[in-house]
Order: structure tokens, then sequence, then C-alpha cells
């Protein structure tokens, strides 16, 4: 490889490292404005909340929007098998989401290339990674 060439690619990797770094500045600039702002509405959230529970109302319409409380609810397990036994039990199968674990499912492949499931679809594709020096 030519001088000319190898100073190039020390240029264009230099150049990545640098954009990278400002891109890291910036997303830490911003993150910190955003964390504020997310404090600030999470705290103005909190009092309309409690407003809303004590004079028991679920939505209060206003000129600059309607405000609504509503219950949220987050769903888990601590017990997989005994739920997959529900599931099956109660052929409640739309009660699972389908994804595949892509770190299992890489290294299975990688360990058995000969052994994938029928209808499993890969989209691969180069990457360049520069790590400084």
């Amino acid at each position: 490889m030519s001088e000319e060439v190898k100073a190039s690619l020390d240029q264009l990797a230099g150049a990545v490292v640098k954009i990278r770094d400002e891109i890291s500045k910036i997303q830490k600039e911003a993150d910190k404005k955003v964390e504020k702002l997310k404090a600030d509405k999470e705290k103005i959230e909190t009092h309309l909340q409690a407003h809303c529970l004590e004079h028991d109302v679920m939505s209060v319409k206003t000129n600059s929007g309607t405000i609504m409380c509503q219950v949220q609810r987050k769903i888990w397990t601590a017990n997989w098998p005994a739920f997959y036994e529900w599931v099956v039990k109660n052929d409640a199968f739309d009660c699972l989401e389908k994804r595949i674990k892509q770190s299992t499912m890489n290294q299975f492949m990688e360990e058995s290339p000969d052994d994938i499931p029928v209808g499993i679809n890969v989209d691969a594709g180069y990457k360049i990674v520069v790590r400084r020096s």
C-alpha cells in the first residue's frame, strides 16, 4: 500500500473519530436538556394527577388541551413455566410477543450453520468500525 493511501486512510479514520466525538458531545448536552425537561414535565404531571384524583375526575378540558387521568398497567410474570402452561391451557398465545433474541440466535447460527430453523430470515451486511488509537 502506498504512503499516500495510508495517509489518506489515516486522515479518514481521524475524521471518523472527530465526528464521533462531536456527535457524542452534542448528544450529552442534548440529553442533559431533555432530562431536565422530562423532570419538569413529570412534576407537572404529578400535580395534575393529584388534582384529578382529589376532585374525582378522569378528564378536564382546558383552553390548552384536555388533561386525562388514565390507568396504566404493566404486566409481567415471576413464573414463566406456570405462565406458559396457562397460555397453552387457555389457547392464549396472543398474550405473547413474537420476536427472536438476536444474540442467542446469532450464536446458534455460528455454532450450527446447517441446523437453522425453517422460516428464519437473515439480513447481514458490512459496517465500518473505527477504534481510537
